[in-house]
């Protein structure tokens, strides 16, 4: 990146740093929605489990007391028909609560059925206390029927609770993986962001410290230039004294006085010859 300019390079890093954040924003924002949806179904096992417990709880109320057999009294019939008003609705809770789970929605046809089975042996021995007595209405109890219907009850609501407890169970482990996905997803952004941002800084730090010098350099330059021309203009500044021969120069030598004498024109020569 040395041929990019520091605009560039701070442009180019924010550019960057955006798209990381996005990625990472992006990320985090499907976890906490995977999140979301794993508590939403984690709360909604848990309205399953509560109506279930609510069915078995209904079904084992829905009997005629033996109080009412004895004695006759429709205050004995109390909780037996809250229940049987109660048990319906808690069963159309369940359908709705389960409609997207066909395999539940079998075996809650199967509990509808056992638990009508048990509603209707309840009145049938309600009109048996009000028209035969006592006696055949306990002999009807003693057959064991109501036992075994609220034993099959029981055994149906168990296995559709632990199947439920096991996907709870699934759901609650989903919900803490995705939970710690946003959370290590965050840090992780968080950290890098920090890290180009520190990494971002010292380019800029490098590259300013890298101008400065080379402008240093060249000022320093230009000050040289300057100098060597104000020399070549004024010698004086040079010391005043004669500039240094170039090397290999001879000065030229005097020529000997006999050979001057000797030759013809001078008037040194003619001189002599007069005498």
């Amino acid at each position: 990146m040395r041929w990019l300019s520091l605009g560039k390079k701070t442009l180019w890093g924010f550019t960057l740093a955006l798209l990381l954040q996005l990625v990472l924003s992006a990320v985090a924002y499907r976890s906490i929605l995977a999140l979301m949806e794993a508590n939403r179904r984690v709360a909604h096992t848990e309205e399953v489990l509560a109506a279930l417990e609510s069915v078995q709880t209904q079904a084992r109320d829905a009997e005629v007391e033996r109080g009412y057999i004895l004695t006759g009294d429709e205050l004995f019939l109390a909780p037996y028909e809250a229940a049987r008003q109660a048990i319906l609705p808690t069963l159309q809770q369940l359908r709705q609560l389960t409609a997207d789970n066909p395999r539940f929605q079998v075996r809650l046809a199967t509990l509808d059925s056992l638990l009508k089975q048990r509603l209707i042996l309840a009145q049938s021995l309600i009109d048996v206390r009000q028209s035969k007595g006592p006696e055949v209405a306990i002999r009807l109890v003693q057959s064991g029927r109501g036992s075994a219907l609220l034993a099959e009850i029981h055994s149906l609501v168990d296995d559709l609770r632990g199947e439920e407890v096991a996907a709870l169970q699934q759901q609650q482990a989903a919900a803490h993986r995705d939970g710690q996905i946003s959370l290590w997803v965050i840090i992780v952004s968080d950290v890098l962001v920090l890290a180009f941002a520190v990494f971002a800084a010292g380019v800029v730090h490098q590259d300013r410290g890298k101008r400065k010098a080379a402008e240093w350099a060249l000022l320093r330059a230009h000050q040289r230039m300057e100098q060597q021309g104000e020399q070549h203009a004024d010698p004086s500044r040079n010391g005043g004294g004669p500039q240094p021969e170039a090397p290999g120069h001879r000065p030229p030598r005097p020529a000997p006085q006999g050979a001057a004498s000797s030759r013809p024109g001078l008037p040194r020569a003619a001189g002599r010859e007069g005498h």
